[in-house]
């Protein structure tokens, strides 16, 4: 049988990935082997690595965290100059078990909202990519990617049949089967632990699991929010014959919002993103949070083995697209400000079919400046309000208070 597509699950999102058999396993490869002369030396046993333990000692760590909080708990000797060793171990278990297949998915894996509402938009940029080349071009694409009628029209399939769904009240849904969880006792944990973000081990600790629960460490269902406008998801939905409303949306935020952990770098940055314009004082905490991320080292050890360069790039793009409200719509440049009180100026510079545009905003004015060179004139739209630049040339727009 021939595989009619796949999900690539780049971050444990999906599948419930085998880290602590490889984490176990690779441990039990250096006692009996390289590391067979120490062991005498450790407390190590390999009935004592069990999943209590994996998951109060390193689960949810980075892979050089987690190497050394496993050995400094099993007391072997010459730590740091057995981590790098360990940890290769692991990741080479990791890939074998993959590959063996030795994997579950969670439950509401196949269910999940932003999975199902994403796939669909995909299969209808495909069919919108086959309708606007040209006939000798396209003929070619679909030679080389050996795409047939068939497979085109299961695009169109998907891309207007795809199940979504809803609470009660009309909140979208994370995944079929959430509204019947649990509420959790968000006031408590935080009154006990004080820092929330990451539940899922404080849970597990606990023998209970976060999946018991209406919580996420970060607001996935938001993510919809944050890769498409409020306007085209409604049209998205609308072609999936789901009658969606901004209000509707409105409600969603607030309601995933209330049950996040903010446990991840990148939920500062989409909730930012999602809250800029209707509540900008909330919107600019969770974009300090997400520019201290590193800074602070919020997550415990992280930033040792490198930035999260997610949300860093994701911090720069939302003060260049967000605050501007730039964007690439047809044969227009447009601009929308929502600039903070906080900000009183953003400039940077983009290059935008041929032009090297530099770009000044301030709550009063927004200027564009077009470096001189060759390129046709360009048309730019600021608050309802539509110029050609030409290279060498400004345009400059006049703020109301509101924008």
């Amino acid at each position: 049988m021939a595989f009619q597509g796949a999900v690539f699950d780049v971050d444990g999102v999906l599948v419930d990935s085998p880290h602590e058999l490889a984490w176990r396993e690779a441990l039990r490869e250096l006692m009996e082997g390289d590391w067979r002369d120490i062991r005498d030396r450790t407390t190590y046993a390999p009935e004592r690595f069990t999943p209590a333990v994996y998951q109060q000692v390193m689960a949810g760590m980075p892979r050089m965290a987690g190497a050394r909080a496993a050995l400094e708990h099993d007391h072997v000797p010459d730590v740091d100059k057995r981590i790098e060793r360990y940890a290769a171990g692991k990741q080479e278990h990791v890939f074998k078990l993959i590959e063996a297949g030795q994997f579950t998915a969670f439950p509401d894996a196949l269910r999940f909202i932003l999975a199902n509402v994403m796939s669909a938009w995909v299969m209808l940029r495909a069919l919108e990519t086959l309708d606007v080349l040209p006939d000798h071009y396209r003929n070619e694409l679909i030679a080389e990617l050996k795409i047939g009628e068939r497979e085109i029209e299961r695009w169109r399939d998907i891309g207007s049949k795809m199940r979504v769904v809803f609470h009660a009240d009309g909140v979208l849904t994370q995944f079929e089967g959430y509204e019947a969880l649990r509420e959790f006792d968000w006031t408590g944990y935080r009154a006990r632990y004080g820092d929330v973000g990451r539940l899922d081990r404080v849970l597990e600790a606990e023998g209970d699991s976060p999946n018991n629960y209406k919580l996420s460490k970060q607001a996935d269902v938001l993510m919809l929010l944050f890769v498409l406008t409020r306007s085209e998801l409604i049209d998205l939905f609308d072609q999936l014959g789901y009658d969606v409303t901004e209000e509707q949306l409105n409600r969603t935020v607030n309601y995933y919002l209330a049950r996040t952990a903010h446990g991840s770098t990148l939920s500062g940055v989409v909730s930012t993103w999602v809250l800029a314009r209707s509540d900008p004082k909330s919107a600019w905490r969770y974009l300090r949070q997400a520019l201290e991320s590193d800074i602070a080292d919020v997550q415990g050890g992280t930033t040792a083995e490198g930035i999260h360069l997610g949300a860093m790039a994701g911090t720069v793009d939302i003060v260049q697209r967000r605050l501007t409200g730039m964007r690439a719509q047809g044969e227009v440049l447009r601009f929308d400000p929502a600039l903070p009180t906080e900000v009183k100026q953003i400039r940077f510079s983009i290059h935008y079919r041929g032009h090297r545009i530099e770009i000044r905003l301030s709550p009063g004015e927004m200027q564009l400046t077009s470096r001189p060179g060759y390129a046709a004139p360009i048309k730019i739209h600021v608050c309802g309000e539509t110029v050609d630049l030409a290279t060498g040339h400004e345009a400059r727009f006049t703020l109301n208070p509101a924008s």
